[in-house]
């Protein structure tokens, strides 16, 4: 965890009986190097091909020239604005917008295929007014979008290695409908169908998706910001080996961060997500580890006529599809914050079961704040069918419901709700932020030390929460923490 990009280290493995061995891994760099330019032009209609390929020594850059800008507008006369069938390709600064279908596809085709795209950066770039409503829905009182079109949109099962950075990806032509609304499907069903800010289907995962914006105005809404619809399997979104974070998300009817399917060696930290049903999506995890820290959530709502939330993270960890158990892989839950809206509901319950069949396997949780919309009626944890859960050192607004023996879990868990220092929240304007506690707040110095996570404290102890006390603030989005990443 947070370790240094293009950097070594020497990882000690010991088994019980004392046998070790010292491994050797590196790091992803940083620095991309550029053995070629192409300089686009400062306004262009037509779908931009990439199909050269560079080298790992050398990647080729799309890019305005130099003090110009370069838009792509397609004007809805085109699917897409880019399509990338190649390799080590940088697409940087541009403004993308009119996509009939997606913005930027990766691979030869929005349909299943097994294009060889990998070790692509998009950084930079602000993506706009892509989608189309769906033609199920003429007719009908709702209109939404095709489901899963997005600003970044992949369906090839070879793409890996891509980098997400430092975009807005904003305002869709379209938009989904909301857990109000029957979807055009047919079914009669209300589950969101609508565009998305990102959609990356089928990959082999190492997917980086960091310091970006998403989000976009009523009518508008997203599905879900990032993930793909194949959620129980050994795949799903990020797949493995990936990290979200530092991004600021808004505006979706279903999960800010789709999170489902293998999960294996993924971790996201560090995100503020706002105006979404779901924050977290983990139905379910599959291989695992999954570690989820440092995020912050704030208002949650289900509908645009509903001022009521739901769970800072939907988990159905122990599904059974068919013959298969495609549940109860390995999730950390450390350090985030469910904040209590000045305006607006937040979400309801924290963590909580499905039903038994879908209940909590295999988590550890600690130090979070687990704020609730209605302390009376939900539950910061409920776990009654749980299996293999540890749950400790949360402050604990809610109810809570714990299998098996109740006294073992939540042993150093705090009961209460609590309060920011005075000026906390998020600047609009810069997307920085103060959200840690006040010295008299329930959950201040009652956390526990948990290595590469919170061992650089203030304090007695580290706090519960987001955001340890007497730390500069935190940073979200395009301009984050720009001295110290890229």
């Amino acid at each position: 965890m947070q370790l240094n990009a293009g950097a070594t280290y020497e990882i000690r493995l010991t088994l019980e009986n004392g046998i070790s061995e010292l491994l050797q891994a590196s790091t992803w760099s940083d620095s991309f190097p550029i053995a070629k330019s192409v300089e686009l032009p400062e306004s262009s209609h037509q779908t931009l091909q990439i199909t050269e390929s560079g080298v790992s020594s050398g990647y080729i850059l799309y890019a305005p020239a130099p003090h110009k800008t370069a838009t792509i507008d397609v004007g809805k006369s085109q699917d897409f604005n880019v399509i990338v069938t190649a390799k080590y390709i940088i697409i940087r600064g541009l403004a993308l917008k009119g996509a009939r279908d997606s913005a930027i596809l990766l691979g030869a085709s929005a349909l299943a295929n097994s294009s060889d795209v990998s070790n692509i950066v998009i950084e930079n770039n602000d993506i706009s007014e892509w989608g189309t409503n769906d033609p199920a829905c003429v007719g009908k009182p709702i209109v939404h979008g095709i489901d899963l079109q997005a600003a970044v949109y992949s369906y090839s099962d070879r793409v890996q290695r891509i980098t997400i950075q430092r975009n807005k990806l904003r305002d869709p032509s379209t938009g989904a409908n909301s857990w109000e609304e029957p979807n055009c499907s047919g079914t009669g069903g209300k589950h969101p169908l609508g565009p998305q800010a990102i959609s990356i289907r089928n990959s082999l995962g190492n997917l980086v998706i960091r310091y970006n914006e998403i989000y976009s105005t009523n009518g508008h809404y997203f599905n879900d910001a990032m993930g793909e619809p194949n959620n129980f399997s050994d795949k799903g979104f990020p797949n493995r080996d990936s990290d979200i974070y530092g991004n600021l998300i808004r505006n979706s009817w279903d999960d800010g961060i789709e999170s489902e399917g293998a999960d294996k060696n993924v971790r996201i930290w560090g995100n503020y997500i706002d105006q979404v049903m779901i924050p977290f999506g983990l139905a379910p995890v599959y291989r695992g580890p999954l570690y989820i820290w440092e995020n912050l959530s704030y208002v949650s709502r289900t509908g645009p006529t509903k001022n009521y939330g739901q769970d800072f993270i939907k988990s159905r960890s122990y599904h059974n599809s068919g013959a298969t158990n495609y549940g109860g892989g390995r999730v950390y839950i450390f350090n985030n914050t469910s904040l209590i809206p000045r305006n607006g509901s937040s979400t309801s319950h924290f963590l909580r079961e499905f039903d038994k069949a879908n209940r909590l396997s295999n988590y550890r949780t600690l130090n979070n704040i687990m704020n609730v919309n209605n302390p009376k009626r939900d539950y910061s944890i409920k776990d009654t069918f749980g299996v293999d859960n540890i749950f400790d050192f949360d402050l604990l607004e809610g109810l809570t419901a714990f299998s098996d023996i109740p006294l073992q879990q939540e042993v150093h868990g705090v009961r209460g709700s609590p309060s920011f220092v005075s000026d906390w929240g998020l600047d609009e304007t810069t997307k920085v932020g103060k959200f840690s506690l006040a010295p008299s707040s329930a959950g201040y110095d009652q956390g526990t030390v948990i290595p590469n996570f919170m061992d650089n404290f203030i304090g007695s102890a580290p706090d519960m929460g987001a955001h340890e006390s007497h730390t500069p603030p935190l940073e979200f989005g395009v301009n984050a923490y720009r001295k110290a990443s890229p």
